[in-house]
């Protein structure tokens, strides 16, 4: 294969500065190499040209490469690759040398078949952009977009149990009690107390309370639907939204809650501790303020405590006489 089918191009390609160009046969041999590569890699073109291109770059994927390189001879199109796919063709040197823990060139590629004046393909070009200042900002507002989520992940969750916390209960509870207001759906709510945890605090010690704890909220949130809200609301006590459901469907559903801790003791290495929740509910009224109906829901549960604990207690309105 002889040069001069590529003379028309050469002096365009080979002065170009921004952007790396190759050529590279069937066999991965260079035949071109313009002035960017020869800047970024410290390989002049006349050292690389008719030599093999892996021999230089012991870090290329050569069967990857090769398999890029047949499928554009063989298929006559074009491809590209970014550097959020493969960071680099050919690891060259940062040229952000103020930009720390960098120190290799982030490369998007093009491939495209190249054709001799018979319009047979005969090798393949390879542009190489350098995108490492894109790369690098890119990463950077990642990076800090986890770490805001981070953020919104701890100021909204218990970091015990896992569950929402109260400060997400306050905002969840405005937001569920406009949207069912606005469908004319019912919502209930129901504050959730461990009995006797004080107890088990004392006996087995704080460890195995919080051991108890954590499987309180999986038994409790394995029960509820994808829109329900769980939350801690503080120490042993736990508060529930209930959107779109009425009374009789709130109490079936904290029941279920209630017989998912009662039936089956808590395995807390060698204790086996039987467990039980005591649960007040109350319903949205669109004439009640929601600081009423959490006052109703606790009231509720204070009257499941005293009645013998283990039980779901109703608000119920009281009668005007």
């Amino acid at each position: 294969m002889g040069e001069p089918q590529f003379t028309e191009f050469s002096k365009l390609l080979q002065e170009l500065s921004s952007i790396g160009f190759i050529i590279l046969d069937r066999r991965m041999n260079v035949i071109f190499w313009n002035r960017f590569m020869e800047l970024h890699s410290r390989i002049k073109s006349e050292e690389i040209i008719h030599r093999k291109l892996t021999g230089f770059f012991p870090d290329v994927n050569e069967a990857w490469l090769n398999k890029k390189i047949k499928t554009t001879l063989v298929l006559n199109n074009q491809a590209v690759t970014s550097w959020e796919q493969r960071p680099y063709l050919l690891k060259l040197p940062s040229t952000q040398s103020s930009i720390d823990d960098v120190d290799f060139m982030y490369q998007n590629c093009s491939y495209f078949p190249v054709k001799n004046s018979d319009n047979v393909t005969i090798a393949v070009g390879v542009a190489i952009y350098d995108v490492t200042e894109i790369a690098v900002a890119q990463k950077l507002l990642e990076n800090v977009t986890e770490q805001a989520l981070d953020l919104q992940e701890i100021s909204t969750h218990d970091h015990l149990t896992g569950l929402f916390n109260r400060k997400f209960f306050a905002d969840q509870l405005v937001q569920d009690a406009s949207r069912c207001r606005r469908l004319n759906w019912g919502l209930g709510l129901a504050m959730i107390d461990a009995d006797k945890f004080k107890f088990i605090n004392d006996t087995y010690g704080h460890q195995v309370g919080d051991e108890v704890l954590k499987e309180l909220a999986v038994r409790l949130q394995g029960t509820l639907r994808t829109f329900d809200s769980l939350c801690r609301y503080g120490g042993e006590e736990f508060v529930l939204i209930l959107p779109n459901v009425d009374q009789q469907q709130t109490r079936l559903i904290c029941e279920r809650l209630r017989k998912s801790v009662s039936n089956t003791p808590i395995l807390c290495g060698e204790h086996e501790i039987n467990m039980t929740v005591s649960i007040g509910t109350s319903c949205f009224d669109k004439e009640k303020s929601l600081e009423d109906i959490i006052a109703e829901a606790d009231g509720a549960l204070y009257l499941a405590k005293n009645n013998g604990r283990n039980r779901v207690e109703q608000h119920q309105e009281k009668e005007n006489t």
